[in-house]
C-alpha cells in the first residue's frame, strides 16, 4: 500500500472507511464515491477526493487527477498522513468507555 499513488474504494455503503485510513496512514490517499462512512474518512480535497454517488465518470477522472497531479497527490498525501496519525486504538477505546459510561449512569 506505501507504494500505491492512490486508493479507490468505489463502495455504496461503508460504516466507515477504515481501508481508507490505513491507506492514510502510510501517505496514500483515497478517492471514494460521497456516502456515508467515506465521506468520515476522507475529507475531500483534503486527504483524497469524493466524487458523487454511483457517478463511474466522476470517479475515474478523480482517479486520473490525482494520478497525473504530482503537486495534488503530494499534498493529498502529506494530509492524509496527518489525517490517519488523529487516530488511535487506545484513543477510540477511551471515548467508548466515555459513552458507556454515560449510558450506564443515565
Amino acid at each position: 500500500m506505501r507504494r500505491a499513488w492512490v486508493l479507490v474504494n468505489p463502495s455504496v455503503r461503508e460504516g466507515w472507511g477504515l481501508n481508507v485510513i490505513e491507506a492514510n496512514a502510510l501517505g496514500t490517499s483515497g478517492v471514494a464515491y460521497d456516502v456515508a462512512g467515506l465521506r468520515d474518512s476522507v475529507r475531500n480535497g483534503e486527504t483524497g477526493l469524493l466524487v458523487p454517488d454511483g457517478d463511474v465518470e466522476a470517479l475515474a477522472n478523480a482517479i486520473i487527477k490525482v494520478l497525473s497531479d504530482d503537486g495534488l497527490r503530494e499534498r493529498l498525501s502529506r494530509n492524509a498522513i496527518k489525517w490517519a496519525g488523529s487516530f488511535s486504538w487506545d484513543k477510540t477505546a477511551e471515548e467508548f468507555l466515555k459513552v458507556i459510561n454515560h449510558v450506564f449512569k443515565a
